[in-house]
């Protein structure tokens, strides 16, 4: 009597939670219990077979179902397994939900919560979209600002050169404050690139399914707007691939790759941004035909060199540290990033992601 008060109880405060709960048999395949949060979340009822299961799942993409696919293997193997799934809803929306699993009753029934977490991951896809977009507006910053404050501070060298007039310490004065004024504004700067970086490398890594296609076309969309003069392309290998990864990093690391492209490159190089998939991976890469890395400089491309990266084209700073970074943020994602160049050619990079 008692354990049947106490399942009434937990049947009650379930159905009172907008938290889905789903009881399906393993046994006898098909659901025993469902409450009204997971209908509404899924659609499916009380003593829905396997078939109606099914019927629902095969309304997902491809790379959703194998995802679940690999979901299902897991909580049968481990007990346990969490899973999150881009899922059509009935009205032509897309939801997302977050599915987690455990074997109960001797591992003859699988009961899975099930949250709505599509507010949250809109939430997390604008925070991406910012932060891409004050990235931009830094890089924008960066490239136009260090090239004139350069420019200034050059040619009020050159000016003092020639300085003989009646108000010349007054005049050497004035010149003096313009080059300090350069120096200050270049530190300013370099302090805000630093601060950009600094603390990504010691996040740890936290996964979530995204779609990379979108994520890169959205960069190369941005510096279309940015840079409306220099031809920039994409190219994917399909409209849509999924993988599980630390999104943040992700675009931390190509952000960096398509600035150096924009540094190292003339206004009229094109600049060639690409995503193609492989059986296990992704590989994204950046391409431009500017000036080429130095064979000398080659070897350690990919090393810390605070304070002893090259001048952009523009006169852009560089302080030595994004390549070094990109690479500890790839070995972070457990990929890989290397590159092809030849000076005066222009530079091929390309970051591997595994696709989970």
């Amino acid at each position: 009597m008692e354990n049947v008060a106490s399942l009434s109880v937990i049947q009650e405060i379930t159905n009172l939670s907008k938290e889905g709960l789903i009881l399906y048999s393993l046994k006898e395949a098909q659901i025993t219990y469902i409450n009204p949060a997971a209908t509404e979340l899924t659609g499916l009822m009380e003593n829905a077979s396997q078939k109606e299961v099914f019927s629902l799942l095969s309304r997902l993409d491809q790379p959703e179902l194998e995802h679940l696919r690999a979901y299902w293997t897991e909580i049968l193997e481990k007990s346990t397994a969490h899973v999150q799934v881009r899922f059509p809803a009935a009205d032509d929306r897309e939801i997302y939900l977050s599915f987690r699993g455990y074997l109960v009753a001797d591992g003859e029934v699988m009961a899975v919560m099930v949250r709505d977490i599509t507010e949250a991951y809109q939430h997390k896809e604008y925070l991406l979209k910012y932060t891409m977009k004050k990235n931009n507006l830094l890089d924008t910053l960066v490239h136009h600002i260090s090239g004139a404050l350069n420019l200034m501070q050059h040619l009020s060298t050159e000016a003092e050169k020639h300085v003989g007039s009646d108000n010349e310490q007054n005049l050497r004065t004035y010149l003096s404050l313009v080059q300090e004024n350069s120096r200050h504004c270049l530190r300013i700067i370099e302090a805000l690139n630093k601060e950009e970086y600094r603390e990504a490398p010691h996040i740890i890594p936290r996964k979530n399914r995204l779609d990379v296609v979108k994520q890169v076309g959205n960069i190369a969309d941005e510096l279309k707007q940015s840079y409306i003069s220099r031809p920039i392309s994409f190219r994917a290998a399909s409209n849509s691939i999924v993988v599980s990864t630390d999104e943040v990093k992700l675009l931390l690391i190509v952000n960096n790759l398509t600035s150096n492209a924009i540094k190292y490159s003339h206004e009229s190089d094109p600049i060639v941004m690409t995503v193609d998939e492989f059986e296990s991976e992704v590989v994204i890469g950046v391409t431009d035909k500017g000036i080429g890395i130095p064979t000398p400089l080659q070897q350690k491309i990919f090393q810390r060199q605070q304070g002893l990266g090259r001048i952009g084209l523009q006169g852009e700073q560089s302080f030595g540290l994004g390549l070094y970074i990109s690479k500890t943020l790839a070995d972070m994602l457990g990929g890989k990033i290397w590159f092809e160049s030849e000076e005066g050619k222009g530079s091929s990079f390309f970051l591997s992601i595994p696709k989970e």
